[in-house]
């Protein structure tokens, strides 16, 4: 038995030894800084942060008091002139005639598309197919005048066919 508790000793020693050292190195705990950006698309999946530059002179997706997320989040959250909480990344739909990237980026109704009559790929906001414009905005007159006429004609049809 005293072989044993003497071979075994040595081990439990190193390891009581090495157990209540403090390092010897003090490392100052990092200070995450965010994701490098290249533009705000590279923020997008970062609610409530935009690519900007930061301290260290590199672009970073940070939030709006210019600080990085914590685990994914912003502390604050950018409000509009009226004091609600904007909602992710988003930004106002761009009005008719303004240049735009992607479809997704016009108001309601409205699509992106080259406009050739301005520059050579350049993009711009028009009403989609079956839209009208009317009043800077894309309403679907022309397509519900459709759709009625349509239901008239159906109906009146059926109507003559019974009669028979």
């Amino acid at each position: 038995l005293l072989q044993v508790v003497a071979e075994d000793s040595p081990h439990r020693t190193k390891r009581l030894t090495t157990f209540g050292k403090t390092p010897t190195a003090e490392t100052d705990p990092k200070i995450p800084r965010g994701k490098e950006c290249r533009g705000d698309e590279d923020c997008a999946a970062l609610e409530f942060t935009t690519c900007k530059v930061d301290t260290d002179h590199k672009s970073r997706c940070l939030c709006h008091d210019l600080k990085p997320p914590i685990n994914g989040e912003c502390a604050t959250k950018k409000r509009d002139a009226r004091g609600y909480v904007l909602i992710g990344n988003r930004r106002p739909p761009k009005e008719l005639h303004q240049n735009c990237n992607y479809d997704h980026e016009c108001i309601q109704g409205a699509e992106c598309v080259v406009n050739n009559t301005v520059k050579a790929n350049e993009k711009r906001c028009y009403c989609r197919f079956g839209y009208e414009e009317e009043d800077n905005a894309c309403n679907s007159g022309y397509t519900a005048s459709v759709v009625f006429s349509l239901f008239l004609l159906t109906s009146l049809a059926l109507l003559t066919t019974e009669a028979f």
